[in-house]
């Protein structure tokens, strides 16, 4: 599908193709339509010129990426239609990293000889190459822009209102439930706590606990035990501990992880809202678009709004009209295109070609400089605090290997 390119500012001139779909002797004869579904791209002046409609195209939010829909009736009488890509970016559209349409334009007019106009099949069969182009990349190397750190921030407690409690149901007065996580919830009223089993409206849910019961007035508190993960999200690196942020409850050691059956026997055995000591990767879900999702589960439930670093690990995931950008791109653009005409080349000619030579040449030089970027710059000691002699410095690696000097600084 073709992809075009505008400033938010700009008014700009675009032609729209039609002459793929038109058969021998037949041409345009009106225009039905040219719209964009949101109205946030405004068209006007729209003519037929040979086998395109031009029209003028404004507006628009950067690094937003509009559909228009060309529909016009042929002399013969044909209905036919012509979908395009508008894409908004704020700069010249050359500098940004390997992108879906880029890649596309790439494929495509490598195995079809056009860079418009791709009938569904020759689409997929685009998208096939593209697919097994970033397998092969992804596949080579651990690479270190999997290896993000994310600061997570847990939910504070809400406790304003006063509920009443029938048979476990809980209604809420002078205030509302929050409606992104109640049902994922622990209640706590009197000396017991309680999980939630939906959220029913902003001012009630039901509770597991079916014979629950509390008077009108009867304070409260509704915690949230579990953080939700983002759709990349594979696991945690290493199973690491996760560290408060910098400057903000510095004193209090990491969180550990647990077995999420060790948290869960926690929960029921002695559950309470507290700075949270464990955690676990639980998942909660299978979404076929992404595969399993995840939170992370925290016990105690917190009793506040803690920031944590999460060393996190992401899942490789397909790129496409709405995910724009491959996970590494803005490093690996020609890797990435190499590897995808490479898939080309193996898929429909099932040899090796020059973009398949030329992608085990980058592949490895890309791993090393990956590798350079994402090694320790320490070595660490050489011994145990406690086995160094007087406090000499003979003692530490660096006296004997050198020092690493920044502008003429050794640090």
């Amino acid at each position: 599908m073709t992809v075009l390119y505008k400033q938010p500012s700009e008014a700009k001139l675009f032609y729209i193709e039609f002459s793929n779909q038109l058969v021998s002797g037949d041409s345009l004869s009106t225009i039905t339509s040219v719209l964009e579904s949101t109205g946030g791209i405004a068209i006007s002046s729209t003519s037929i010129v040979g086998t395109t409609v031009k029209a003028t195209y404004s507006g628009g939010v950067d690094g937003t990426t509009y559909a228009i829909v060309a529909i016009v009736v042929t002399a013969d009488g044909e209905t036919i239609e012509s979908d395009v890509y508008l894409r908004v970016i704020d700069s010249s559209a050359t500098t940004y990293a390997t992108s879906y349409f880029g890649l596309i334009e790439r494929v495509g007019h490598y195995l079809f000889g056009i860079r418009t106009g791709y009938t569904g099949d020759q689409l997929c069969d685009i998208e096939d190459c593209m697919a097994d182009g970033l397998r092969n990349v992804y596949a080579a190397h651990d690479w270190s822009f999997f290896k993000p750190i994310e600061d997570i921030t847990t939910t504070a407690p809400v406790s304003t209102g006063t509920i009443e409690v029938t048979l476990g149901v809980v209604t809420l007065t002078g205030s509302t439930f929050p409606s992104a996580w109640a049902a994922d919830g622990i209640i706590k009223f009197g000396d017991n706590y309680y999980s939630v089993a939906s959220y029913d409206s902003t001012t009630q849910i039901t509770l597991d606990d079916l014979t629950a019961d509390a008077d009108a007035l009867t304070t409260y508190e509704l915690a949230r035990p579990e953080i939700p993960l983002a759709a990349t999200f594979e696991s945690v690196a290493n199973d690491s501990n996760l560290t408060y942020y910098p400057d903000q409850n510095e004193l209090y050691p990491a969180v550990r992880q647990r077995g999420d059956q060790a948290i869960r026997t926690r929960e029921q055995d002695d559950p309470y809202f507290d700075r949270p000591i464990f955690y676990s990767v639980r998942t909660v879900e299978f979404d076929p678009l992404v595969g399993s999702r995840k939170r992370l589960a925290f016990y105690p439930t917190p009793d506040a709004a803690y920031v944590l670093r999460v060393p996190m690990i992401l899942r490789a995931t397909m790129i496409d009209e709405t995910n724009l950008y491959p996970v590494g791109g803005e490093t690996l653009t020609q890797v990435i295109t190499e590897a995808c005409l490479a898939a080309a080349e193996d898929n429909f000619e099932e040899q090796e070609g020059r973009h398949t030579k030329r992608f085990q040449e980058l592949l490895p030089l890309a791993i090393a400089a990956d590798m350079e970027k994402s090694s320790p710059t320490s070595l660490g000691r050489d011994a145990p605090r406690d086995e160094r002699r007087n406090g000499s410095s003979y003692w530490l690696r660096s006296s004997r290997i050198g020092t690493v000097s920044i502008d003429g600084t050794d640090q």
